[in-house]
Parts: C-alpha cells; sequence; structure tokens
C-alpha cells in the first residue's frame, strides 16, 4: 500500500514506478493526484538530472502524455501559474501584433508567421502543417528535435493538433491554437527542454507575454527591438 505522505527518497522513487503501470481509471481522481503530487521531487531529479531524452521522461511518466496533465505539472514548476490567465494574456498579444480586435486560428497563424519573419531563423517554425492523409511513419518526422506543434489541417480548419518532438506525438493539445501554443511552452518546462537555437526567439516571446517570465538569458538584438516596438504598440512589416 502506498503510504499518503512521501517523506524519503526511497518512498517516492517506488512510487514512481508504480506510476508508470499505474491505471488511472483503476483509482479515484484525488488518489491518483496525490500519488502525482507526492512524487514530483523524484519526478524533477529524474528529468532534471538522469533521463537522456525526453521520450525516456515520457515512458517513465506517461501520464504526462496529456495535456491537463502537463498542465497540472506546469503549476507545480512555475510560480502563480494560470493556464486561463495565460491564454488571455496571449490572445491579447496576438491582437496587438496584428493590431487586430479578433483573435481567431488564422489571426494566429499570422502572427506566428510575423513573430517568426522578425526574430526567428529563416526556414524554422514552431507551427508545422500537415495533411490529414499523411502516412503516420511521416507525421512527426523532423530535423528538429525539440517540440513543436505538428497540426493536421489547414489555419482555417484544423482537425488535430500535437506537440511533437522527437520524432514522435507526446501527447494531443486543443484546437484552439492559443491555448495549444501554452501547451507546447508547457512542455519545454515539465521536460526541462532547452529552447532550439533557430525558435528561441518565438518561444522568448510566448514566454515573456504569456508567462511573464523574462529572465536573464542574453536575448538576439532582433527580439530586443522586436519587443521594443511591441511594447510600444508600433510593428514594421
Amino acid at each position: 500500500m502506498v503510504t499518503s505522505k512521501v517523506d524519503d527518497v526511497f518512498t517516492q522513487k517506488r512510487n514512481l514506478e508504480l506510476l508508470r503501470d499505474y491505471k488511472e481509471e483503476s483509482a479515484s481522481e484525488r488518489t491518483y493526484d496525490t500519488l502525482v503530487a507526492e512524487t514530483f521531487k523524484q519526478r524533477r531529479k529524474f528529468i532534471q538530472s538522469e533521463a537522456t531524452s525526453s521520450s525516456e521522461i515520457l515512458e517513465l511518466c506517461p501520464y504526462l502524455g496529456r495535456s491537463e496533465n502537463v498542465r497540472k505539472e506546469a503549476k507545480r514548476i512555475i510560480s502563480d501559474f494560470c493556464f486561463k490567465k495565460c491564454v488571455e494574456r496571449l490572445s491579447e498579444g496576438m491582437k496587438n501584433v496584428l493590431k487586430n480586435k479578433e483573435i481567431n486560428n488564422q489571426n494566429v497563424v499570422s502572427a506566428v508567421r510575423h513573430i517568426e519573419k522578425k526574430i526567428a531563423k529563416k526556414g524554422s517554425t514552431v507551427l508545422k502543417f500537415k495533411d490529414p492523409s499523411t502516412k503516420p511513419d511521416l507525421l512527426f518526422k523532423d530535423k528538429i528535435v525539440e517540440f513543436r506543434l505538428v497540426c493536421l489541417g489547414a489555419p482555417n480548419e484544423i482537425n488535430q493538433v500535437f506537440v511533437a518532438g522527437e520524432e514522435k506525438c507526446f501527447f494531443e493539445t486543443t484546437q484552439n491554437l492559443v491555448e495549444a501554443l501554452i501547451d507546447l511552452l508547457l512542455a519545454y518546462y515539465v521536460f526541462d527542454v532547452n529552447y532550439a537555437d533557430a525558435m528561441a526567439g518565438i518561444f522568448y516571446f510566448l514566454q515573456e507575454v504569456s508567462l511573464g517570465i523574462n529572465d536573464d538569458i542574453p536575448k538576439s538584438v532582433k527580439y530586443c527591438s522586436f519587443m521594443a516596438e511591441f511594447r510600444s504598440g508600433v510593428h514594421t512589416v
């Protein structure tokens, strides 16, 4: 029987291994959430200092393969994290980028493309659109191993959205691209992955606008210039 309070590394590690094969539906949601919460320290230790890939993390922690659990984990990692507030902030940020009062998936794609044109390396993007008929073995094939969104369909008609990396799907997210972009950002925090150099600028933007986090990592001149324009409300095309 698993104890209700975890007070030693051995118990945390044992519970972490139990969770790997645990059937979520076989216990109450409260019990399951308690087990996940109590193994947090050991899980972070494994993620930050023992795991050699995000795939290895997902293998030991399969519950991180669901967007709702990624959001719960982010709340344990990020101070004052609130998903709803992040969505509101990023929606307003996208409107500011486009100088538009409305925000929908097509507008989000336009905003992302505009930001990437300004601050990302040519040819790199956090959004990849795939035809729904794409063969499964080619759906997540990618030169970049870090996370990005893979969207089935077109900007005006999205069927499914996945957070993908290491040439595999880590979890399916919402078809609302503002929410999906936040889930994508959270995956970097939860799986402790560094931003790919080619896409770092857009992730710094998402991080600063949605989470309100502006860390001490030196940013490119292009990024600083763009953010100065963004904060002043003046954008050049």
